[in-house]
This record gives C-alpha cells, sequence and structure tokens, in this order.
C-alpha cells in the first residue's frame, strides 16, 4: 500500500502524461537485506489503488468502469526497504489492459512507469 508518482504512456492516443495516486498492489516479493536495508524485486499481478490513480496531460477522456480487466495490473518493480521499519521505494514498470477510454470511446492500454512510496504488508511469513 503506497503513494505513487509517475508517468503513463496511453498508446497512440496520446503523449505521455504525468499521474498520481494511491497503490494497493497485490504480488509476490523476493528479497535480501544488506546492512540493515533489504534490496529486492516485486512482480504485481492484481493493484486496487488504479481506481484512485489520476493522470494529468493526457488526450484521454477519462478512466473506464472499474471491473476485473482494469484491476489486472502486471508489473515488475525493484525495491529499497529501509531498515527496521516496513516503509520501502519502489521504481518500476507495469501495463494496465483497456486502463484509459478516449473521447471516440475507445478502450486502450496503457503502461505506467511509477515511483512508488510504500507500506510492506505481508499477507505470508
Amino acid at each position: 500500500m503506497g503513494a505513487e508518482h509517475g508517468f503513463t504512456g496511453a498508446g497512440d492516443a496520446g503523449d505521455l502524461a504525468f499521474q498520481t495516486g494511491l497503490r494497493l498492489p497485490i504480488g509476490v516479493e523476493l528479497h535480501h537485506s544488506t546492512g540493515g536495508f533489504s534490496v529486492g524485486g516485486f512482480l504485481s499481478l492484481v493493484d486496487l489503488g488504479n481506481v484512485a490513480t489520476v493522470s494529468f496531460g493526457d488526450k484521454v477522456e477519462r478512466a473506464p468502469e472499474i471491473g476485473w480487466i482494469t484491476l489486472f495490473n502486471p508489473g515488475i518493480y525493484a525495491v529499497l526497504g529501509l531498515p527496521k521499519t516496513p516503509f520501502s521505494m519502489m521504481i518500476g514498470w507495469s501495463f494496465i489492459s483497456a486502463g484509459r477510454e478516449t473521447t471516440a470511446g475507445e478502450q486502450i492500454d496503457i503502461g505506467r512507469l511509477s515511483l512508488v512510496g510504500a507500506v510492506d504488508i505481508p499477507l505470508l511469513p
């Protein structure tokens, strides 16, 4: 769970657009502790935070209605965990199928490059 800032690319519909919002990705993380910090990788499958992300400056009209296709959000991130805290920083890329709707009503896929400040909440030990 965390806050995100980054850029989205909406295919042929427009240029890069700045985005900000919340992230609630669900996936698998592998990490290794080194000198108090932990470094690793995170593979996301679903991001429930897609409903709370706003893009600025793109040429698309609005986000489509929320459904499983827009919540499916595969991505890959590098993770730096801060010592003795649940806080981490992530940088990575993700793909959102049918992530935006053009002014013509066409749903398009988008790619998202993000920097995320997160609180790591493990579901399994």
